[in-house]
């Protein structure tokens, strides 16, 4: 009967890895060129007002100089700080209620200082350096087929050419195949335009069983082209807004597994669903960096859950690796990242380098009266 038993475990465990293989896209290298990377700190003193780190964070480029503004929760304030002189520079208070009330931030966009797009729960307003409303958009009239949201992963990013801003369209259901799950609003006529964008073969086929992790990832857009992926594998998907067509490139790890294992359909414990995450691996978005013609995803690794009689791992126990790409999607580097430095998401693109925040709980270098974020400057030849 033991006999028996494994043979048929080992049986699914084939099949299932054959299953995997044939949604998985061939990963291209790039063997020829060099990738080089310097990395640097950039170290601000802060008061008790601000926060050495930000889960919720938009840049901004003026005068030869770098800026990252963080959403500060607790104060509801919008706070500025100058990554060039390393110096924090001013707060942004916004009010919750009155003529410029602004109840929820869920993310935020600078476009310049007097432009910055706040998006709520099925709104979407604009504001000036004062935290005065200058415009407003209601959504709601445009949510026919599910809430428009700016989820975890899918920041909120203003495409100038087109006037617009791109949504997740969330129908609350644990299946969505067949579904467009991205649409682009444009704000000068108040329109909206469902994208062909779906998830993945690889998501259908499961009928969207991944718990925490039945997410797309949208990054920053590239010319005319939006790069987007999902948390539970390691393929990348490019729409062309010219052609409407999909095309889809292999990005697979060398060091991790390159889907998450599928749950089980009726299994809606929360604890069930932690424990996915953690012993699956974890694909994140796209960065792009037009300038060096590269793109950057971090991904966590897959580990085990239980590491001794009432020991087990947690997200902050996984490593977390880069994968550079080039501008025709072939990788030029992966690599580890330093341990328990960097935690979720703390990074971000600014003047063509790439910004993290050493925000990681078990991080020892954690002050809180110091923003600490590591530089790393990319050289690709």
């Amino acid at each position: 009967m033991n006999k028996l038993y494994i043979w048929l475990v080992v049986l699914i465990m084939a099949i299932s890895c054959q299953d995997e293989k044939s949604f998985l896209k061939k990963t291209k290298y790039d063997d020829s060129s060099k990738c080089s990377i310097l990395v640097d700190t950039v170290s601000i003193e802060i008061d008790s007002s601000a926060l050495p780190f930000y889960s919720n964070y938009s840049t901004y480029e003026f005068d030869n100089k770098t800026f990252i503004i963080g959403y500060n929760r607790h104060s509801h304030s919008l706070q500025c700080f100058d990554l060039t002189n390393e110096e924090y520079k001013n707060n942004i208070q916004m009010d919750k209620d009155g003529p410029n009330g602004i109840s929820l931030v869920l993310d935020f966009y600078i476009h310049n200082w007097d432009s910055i797009f706040i998006a709520s729960r099925s709104k979407l307003s604009l504001i000036n350096s004062k935290a005065e409303i200058v415009k407003k958009w209601d959504l709601r009239k445009h949510e026919k087929n599910g809430e428009l949201l700016v989820p975890f992963y899918f920041n909120l990013q203003y495409n100038s050419p087109r006037k617009s801003f791109l949504y997740n369209i969330e129908s609350h259901q644990q299946d969505n195949s067949g579904k467009s799950i991205m649409a682009e609003f444009f704000i000068d006529n108040d329109s909206l335009n469902e994208l062909p964008i779906m998830f993945s073969d690889y998501y259908a086929q499961n009928k969207g069983n991944f718990g925490f992790l039945s997410s797309i990832n949208k990054g920053y857009n590239w010319g005319d082209k939006i790069i987007y992926n999902f948390q539970f594998e390691s393929n990348i998907y490019v729409y062309n807004y010219q052609t409407e067509q999909i095309v889809i490139k292999g990005g697979a790890s060398k060091y991790t597994k390159n889907f998450a294992d599928v749950m089980n359909k009726n299994d809606n414990d929360p604890d069930v669903w932690t424990k996915h995450v953690v012993i699956n691996p974890q694909f994140f978005e796209i960065l792009s960096d037009i300038t060096n013609n590269l793109l950057y995803r971090f991904h966590f690794e897959d580990i085990r859950y239980k590491v001794a009689n009432n020991v087990y791992n947690t997200i902050a126990d996984k490593k977390l690796y880069l994968t550079i790409f080039n501008k025709n999607f072939e990788i030029v580097k992966e690599m580890e990242m330093p341990t328990n430095v960097f935690s979720v998401p703390s990074w971000f693109l600014a003047n063509n380098n790439l910004y993290l925040f050493a925000s990681h709980p078990n991080n020892k270098s954690i002050n809180l009266n110091r923003m600490l974020l590591y530089k790393y400057q990319i050289y690709y030849e």
